[in-house]
Order: C-alpha cells, then sequence, then structure tokens
C-alpha cells in the first residue's frame, strides 16, 4: 500500500469522525465516503471496517438507516471472515441501535444479545456500557 494514501485514508477518517461527533454533520460525508473507498480500492482489509464504522454513524446520524445498515452488514462480513471480534461487536453495537430508531424489537434483542456475548467471551468490557445504555434506552 502507498503510504500517502493511508495518510490521506487516516486524514479522511479523522475529519469525517470529528464532524460527526462536533460537527458540522453534514460535513462528515464527503471524507468518510472517501476514506471508504480508499480503504476499499486499494485492498487494505484490516482498516476498511473502521471506516465502514464511521460512516455507518454518520449515516444514523443523519437519518439514513438503511445506508447504514448496509455499511454495518459489510463490517460483519469483513469481521466474521477475518476473525475482527471488537469490529463485530462494534458492528452488533450500531445495529442494536439501528433497531431502536426503527422500532425493531426482536431484531434489537438479536443484536444485542450477539453484542453481549462478544463481550463476555473477548473480554472487550470497555463496551460494556454501551450495551447497557442501548438495553435502557431500547426499554
Amino acid at each position: 500500500m502507498n503510504f500517502g494514501m493511508l495518510d490521506q485514508v487516516w486524514g479522511d477518517l479523522l475529519t469525517g469522525r470529528l464532524c460527526v461527533s462536533r460537527g458540522p454533520l453534514a460535513s462528515a460525508e464527503g471524507p468518510l465516503d472517501r476514506a471508504v473507498e480508499r480503504l476499499t480500492m486499494t485492498g487494505y482489509q484490516d482498516d476498511l471496517p473502521l471506516g465502514l464504522l464511521a460512516r455507518a454513524q454518520f449515516r444514523m446520524q443523519s437519518g439514513r438507516l438503511a445506508e447504514a445498515r448496509a455499511d454495518l452488514e459489510e463490517v460483519l462480513e469483513l469481521a466474521e471472515s477475518g476473525e475482527m471480534k471488537l469490529y463485530e461487536a462494534e458492528a452488533q453495537l450500531l445495529l442494536a441501535a439501528v433497531c431502536i430508531r426503527e422500532k425493531k424489537g426482536t431484531e434489537f434483542q438479536k443484536h444485542i444479545e450477539r453484542a453481549s456475548a462478544l463481550v463476555n467471551r473477548t473480554g472487550y468490557h470497555l463496551l460494556d456500557a454501551d450495551v447497557e445504555t442501548l438495553r435502557q434506552s431500547a426499554a
């Protein structure tokens, strides 16, 4: 991989994530799309889930739930095939959040239970608070 391209990817991811967290939200789309496009183009699969997770979060906050879901499904495919359990857990948590917004309680339960099981099995207990927050939000 071209390190210049990787620098551009990290710059776009950082810019996009800052816009998602601090605004303006609309400014996140271009950098996040570029980061995902570059990661896909270069075949750098180890970091592609980072870009997809960031873009899914942006799309979710923008109310574009179907697009967020598509990004998250892609993360799951990559994570499950590459043994990337942290990304898989994060995707399950974000899918649970999408289900809350879509009012899909049964599907929410499936995703939150999968995320919780992954956290317990892998020891990624930093995500315990996210699991609990989503459970409380769904109640």
